[in-house]
């Protein structure tokens, strides 16, 4: 059986298919990755914990530009909030 490592990409140990059709994709996504926008993933997500134990995780808004206006005034709130 072919592991990830035997072609080259670090820290898998999954198994590849015969063909080789994991490993071409595996390979795309290593040489694509951006680690500095993936870091940025963890604010986010404690930003939008914040705002949903805070304020509710639930749109009102029966329209999409409701929940829109509905999801910038959230935000709005929120950083009052911090700064208070």
């Amino acid at each position: 059986m072919e592991r990830c490592a035997d072609h080259g990409l670090k820290g898998s140990a999954l198994a590849l298919q015969p063909d080789g059709f994991n490993a071409r994709y595996r390979r795309r996504m290593q040489l694509r990755f951006d680690a500095d926008t993936y870091r940025k993933r963890s604010e986010v997500e404690t930003a939008m914990s914040m705002i949903k134990r805070r304020q509710g995780n639930v749109f009102r808004g029966k329209t999409d530009p409701s929940r829109h206006k509905e999801s910038h005034l959230m935000l709005l709130t929120h950083n009052v909030m911090i700064l208070w």
